[in-house]
Parts: structure tokens; C-alpha cells; sequence
């Protein structure tokens, strides 16, 4: 399919054009900065946090899991899915820190990946690759990508 502008190719006519070897390797490290960033961030889950949000985010999280109904029962700021999934894996792994951050180590790592998957969309492989480990080694995503704050 053609691109809308005569001037753009768009990236499905670039990865029709790249040989298969390089969209293979292409993925090979997009899956080795993502695995490396979950790996480094689930190694480093403990530790004290200087901020206040967690406390009551899991604090929440457990009255939801202890049966308390959310917004009725709880009071919570966020969409249900932030508070629910936590509770759920609270349910799965029991409550705890480190738990909670591992709910918020995979929220960030499929965010990771889709801003690579959007910028190899936009510009190719290697706009995606930047993008992955631009965002990555961003200092705030970085430390917020495993704190439990909404």
C-alpha cells in the first residue's frame, strides 16, 4: 500500500524492503532492552521510597483484596484497573512491597515496549531501539517505573 505522501515510506514498506536478517536482529535487541530493563528493575524492587503515595496506594490495594469494595469502601483517586490489579496480584503472590512494585515493573515495561513498537511504526527499527532505551535510562521512568504510585 502506498504512503499518503509521495515522500514518506511508510514502515511497512521499509520492513518490506529490509532483508529478513535485519528485522530478526532488529528484534532480538528489542527483546534484550526490554528484558533487561524488567530484569533490573524486579532485582531492585526493595528499598525505601522518599514518596508518600505508595502507603496509601497499597493500602487500598489490600482492603480491595480483603474484600472491601472499591470507591463504596475505599476510597481511591485512580481507574479501577491500578488499584484492582494490584489487589489481584496481592491475591496471587500476598500482599506486600515487592509485590505491588512487580504490578507496576509490568505496567511500565509494556509501556516501554509500546513506545518502541510506535516509534519503529513511525520511523523504523532504529527510532524504536532509541526510543526503548531513551525512555529507559530517562531518570524518572526509571525510578517511578518501580515505585507503586498511580
Amino acid at each position: 500500500m502506498a504512503s499518503a505522501w509521495p515522500c514518506m515510506i511508510t514502515s511497512a514498506e521499509a520492513m518490506s524492503k529490509s532483508p529478513p536478517r535485519d528485522r530478526v536482529a532488529a528484534l532480538a535487541l528489542l527483546v534484550l532492552i526490554i528484558s533487561a530493563f524488567f530484569a533490573w528493575q524486579i532485582i531492585h524492587l526493595d528499598g525505601f521510597r522518599w514518596d508518600y503515595d505508595e502507603g496509601p496506594y497499597m493500602m487500598a490495594a489490600k482492603l480491595v483484596h480483603s474484600g472491601h469494595r472499591l470507591y463504596s469502601e475505599v476510597y481511591s483517586a485512580q481507574p479501577p484497573l491500578f488499584i484492582s490489579s494490584i489487589a489481584i496480584a496481592f491475591a496471587i503472590l500476598g500482599p506486600s512491597a515487592r509485590t505491588a512494585r512487580m504490578v507496576i515493573v509490568a505496567y511500565s515495561t509494556i509501556g516501554l515496549l509500546a513506545i518502541a513498537l510506535l516509534a519503529r511504526e513511525l520511523a523504523g527499527w532504529l527510532a524504536g531501539l532509541s526510543a526503548a532505551v531513551l525512555l529507559a535510562i530517562t531518570p524518572d521512568f526509571f525510578l517511578y517505573s518501580r515505585a507503586c504510585i498511580g
